[in-house]
């Protein structure tokens, strides 16, 4: 089994779903659940806010794709910035293993795996998989793979402009200030990175979650269909405001 099962009642193959699988309500509650920092901060923070404060501070053509910049994380969870780095360290170090054991060099090993391994993101009745990709951790694929997914269902670039990466990095020191105990070892993905003049004021996950459908409204367009309501309504919905009541009956269509 390689589906999870969603606060809307769908069944979401984390290796072999389509756009159409991706609803917004599902993103909503899985981001705000989803704590930043592997929840080692000194409240709860969520990759939800991280999202809406991150639209905020990037140019208007680009708050869209902010908001939705880590919206794999809703069905994956958060990984930690040094887990994902321990993770290509040693798919690299077993691919250049495996590499030497074949006897061949690691480029040619790798694209000659990518043929082999039986899996596709796009076109599951091919056998010519992750070609490009067999370099990858698996999880970073499946990210990738989620990601695209999204871009796809709110028609956005695949490729996130510079200022969703700039506004990361911004807002990762505003959380290590705001949000982090105190300590003086220097991170090296934040040096020369100035923190935003804001402070962050931590939301609960209730509100981070509406928030996000509040801000995702803002960023589409209107809703171009009437669709049914999902088989399983997500919980809480009766405490919703009017604009993500609205987004509901809609069935989370924005496009």
């Amino acid at each position: 089994m390689s589906w999870i099962l969603t606060a809307t009642g769908r069944r979401l193959d984390l290796t072999g779903s389509m756009a159409d699988d991706i609803d917004p309500l599902d993103l909503a509650r899985g981001l705000s659940r989803a704590c930043r920092f592997a929840g080692q901060t000194t409240a709860f923070y969520s990759v939800a806010q991280h999202s809406v404060l991150a639209s905020y501070h990037v140019p208007p053509e680009d708050a869209l794709p902010a908001l939705l910049h880590d919206a794999a994380e809703a069905y994956l969870g958060d990984l930690t910035g040094p887990l994902k780095r321990l993770l290509v360290s040693y798919h690299q170090a077993l691919l250049t293993s495996a590499a030497d054991v074949a006897g061949m060099e690691p480029a040619s090993f790798i694209e000659k795996l990518g043929y082999l391994l039986p899996m596709n993101w796009t076109m599951p009745v091919t056998t010519h998989s992750m070609g490009l990709h067999a370099n990858r951790p698996f999880y970073h694929q499946l990210e990738r793979h989620l990601l695209g997914l999204v871009a796809e269902r709110f028609d956005i670039s695949k490729r996130y402009p510079a200022s969703v990466a700039a506004i990361d990095l911004r807002l990762l020191a505003t959380e290590r200030r705001d949000l982090m105990p105190r300590d003086e070892e220097v991170w090296e993905c934040l040096e020369g990175i100035e923190p935003l003049r804001i402070r962050i004021d931590p939301w609960s996950a209730e509100t981070a979650e509406l928030k996000f459908l509040q801000r995702l409204a803002e960023l589409t367009d209107p809703p171009t269909m009437v669709q049914a309501l999902p088989s399983q309504a997500v919980q809480g919905v009766a405490s919703m405001t009017c604009i993500e009541a609205q987004l509901l009956k809609a069935g989370g269509s924005t496009r």
